[in-house]
């Protein structure tokens, strides 16, 4: 939930007293430093401090929107990390495990190859007689 700007009762009201005041005389003076210059100045005071906060909400509300638009941004990338891994490595494989992937138990680990021995991999393997779509051929 973003933050919320804010206004202040006490500063609408001392606007309204001060044309009040100024209205019986401009230049009132009431003793004590009670004058109509002093009242002006802490009612410009609290504006500006409360146009100061407003303008830091407005800042910290886009900051957090930019921090969740990358915090989103790196879960997305963190997932397809984790994917490449699983597709490179396999799902059972240990690198998967490094990467945090959770290997399902009871489940025989897929020994991982470099994609640098992926020849020498097609070279070990048994050669398994196709039919030409993908299937083993059949002998009868």
């Amino acid at each position: 939930m973003p933050l919320q700007t804010r206004g202040s009762a006490e500063l609408d009201k001392a606007q309204r007293r001060l044309a009040g005041l100024k209205s019986i005389n401009p230049n009132l003076d009431l003793g004590y430093g009670l004058t109509i210059d002093f009242y002006s100045e802490q009612i410009e005071t609290l504006r500006a401090a409360l146009e100061k906060h407003n303008q830091m909400v407005a800042e910290l509300d886009a900051s957090r929107k930019t921090l969740d638009e990358l915090d989103r941004a790196m879960a997305n990338l963190s997932g397809r990390m984790l994917s490449a891994v699983k597709i490179k490595y396999g799902s059972n494989s240990k690198e998967y495990s490094q990467a945090g992937g959770t290997i399902r138990k009871g489940t025989i680990p897929t020994p991982s190859f470099p994609a640098d021995n992926a020849e020498m991999l097609m070279t070990i393997a048994p050669k398994i007689p196709s039919n030409g779509n993908g299937r083993k051929a059949t002998t009868a």
